[in-house]
């Protein structure tokens, strides 16, 4: 039993003395992609619109040392808000083929849509001396609202939630001043499928921040 024991810990010891957990926290700003389509997602080429693409953001995470070269971190992040002003008809009062409404052309309704992102996303680092890239996945859970305005009078809110698998591609530069590390990058997130009740006003987002991991 000693001589297992003794062997359990010789075996423990290297892993136990690689270890570096870590506490990362990072801010920023997030610049959606247009995701449009004429007729449809609230954008209808009739009618004037304007869009919201801006939005800051931030992360907050957990990771550690994989080997002297990589490394993962488990995060929340809050990819930020983006949003939409139009005026709409009905889908079958438009033609989007044509791009021309067909019906209550000069009645149609106000629409103010707007959609917050968040979610986990696990990331896998690999360090080349200050230089790092990144990788991994973004559950991107999508929460929209919806105010419209009726021609006739009423309006309306509708409230829905959606998700969709993000996988992501960055690219930083770390300083280190050990325990603390500090770090700026740019990432680029690809929103793929979408499930839930909603879907997104855009499914791709290009977001730099910067920010500090503190080694305990």
């Amino acid at each position: 039993m000693r001589l297992l024991l003794i062997l359990l810990l010789a075996c423990w010891w290297p892993a136990a003395s690689s270890a570096e957990p870590f506490i990362e926290v990072a801010g920023g700003a997030t610049y959606f992609k247009q995701y449009k389509s004429d007729g449809g997602r609230w954008y209808q080429e009739a009618f004037p619109w304007s869009a919201d693409l801006k939005s800051s953001s931030w992360r907050i995470g957990y990771g550690d040392r994989i080997n002297d070269k990589w490394f993962w971190t488990l995060s929340w992040l809050e990819i930020g808000k983006n949003s939409v002003v139009s005026k709409a008809v009905g889908d079958e009062e438009y033609d989007p083929v044509n791009h021309r409404c067909m019906a209550r052309c000069d009645n149609p309704d106000s629409l103010w849509v707007s959609g917050w992102g968040r979610g986990p996303e696990l990331a896998f680092r690999r360090q080349f001396e200050n230089v790092y890239l990144r990788t991994g996945a973004f559950l991107w859970i999508n929460t929209l609202h919806v105010r419209v305005e009726h021609s006739f009078g009423i309006t309306e809110d509708f409230y829905k939630t959606g998700y969709m698998l993000a996988p992501f591609l960055g690219a930083g530069f770390r300083y280190k001043l050990k325990p603390v590390e500090l770090f700026a990058e740019v990432t680029y997130y690809h929103g793929i499928g979408s499930g839930g009740k909603s879907y997104p006003i855009s499914r791709w987002a290009t977001v730099p921040m910067a920010g500090v991991s503190v080694a305990f």
